[in-house]
């Protein structure tokens, strides 16, 4: 909260005020999201590591083979 609060409403500019205190905080909002919406994105790992991808397929025996590529 800030010192406008003890203003607000009163005067010919006191609902302006509040608008005006509305309008930023949204913006401050907008800002923080964005920035988290990066960080997000710059953290989640690529879909399906690329460290274990391999190969299946059956032999002679009729066993499934899981080879490493």
């Amino acid at each position: 909260m800030s010192i406008i609060n003890w203003y607000e409403g009163y005067g010919p500019y006191g609902h302006r005020q509040i608008e005006y205190q509305n309008k930023i905080k949204k913006i401050k909002q907008d800002k923080k999201d964005r920035q988290d919406k990066k960080r997000r994105r710059a953290t989640t790992p690529p879909r399906g590591s690329r460290s274990r991808q391999r190969r299946a397929y059956v032999d002679g025996n009729g066993e499934l083979i899981f080879e490493d590529i």
